[in-house]
């Protein structure tokens, strides 16, 4: 799920989603007014097609001015035009959740592929200095990325060197 909401709801959600029915206000606009915080956690969030639909729902809804919004994302699936998307929000909250580099990275979170991880990493940070260049930074705005990693017997080894 993407966001906590009342079982009735994401029932309905369910419904609707699979009936492809792309007007999500339909569903959760009576919600937009009072969302503050969006925390967008999976699986990966941003493998679900719904995903930038609700994104792009709250943008165009004009709530997306009042949310700080905030990704968990294992980095196999960043683009820039998801970027563009979350830099229209409020404040903005990337976790980057890495549990190993190279064939453990593979291993881990299969079919993930380290070389993209490298990559989409170095675009969110890029994304992050061209946020930083492009406007007004202040404390209520500026850009959070974090790192997550879950240490197990498998990535104990790469945690120094990562």
């Amino acid at each position: 799920m993407l966001f906590p909401i009342l079982q009735r709801d994401a029932e309905l959600f369910e419904n609707q989603v699979t009936q492809t029915n792309p007007d999500l206000r339909t569903l959760f606009g009576d919600y937009y007014g009072s969302i503050r915080t969006l925390f967008l956690t999976g699986g990966e969030p941003t493998l679900l097609p719904e995903f930038k639909l609700f994104l792009n729902s709250l943008i165009d809804s004009g709530a997306h001015k009042d949310i700080f919004v905030y990704i968990s994302t294992n980095c196999t699936n960043i683009n820039r035009e998801l970027l563009t998307l979350l830099s229209q929000f409020k404040k903005i909250g990337i976790n980057l959740s890495l549990d190993g580099m190279d064939e453990i990275a593979y291993i881990q979170r299969t079919p993930s592929n380290w070389k993209q991880i490298e990559k989409n990493v170095d675009l969110i940070y890029s994304w992050v200095n061209e946020y930083k260049q492009n406007n007004t930074v202040t404390s209520n705005n500026k850009p959070i990325v974090l790192i997550n990693s879950v240490v197990t017997s498998m990535n104990l080894h790469h945690i120094v060197k990562f």
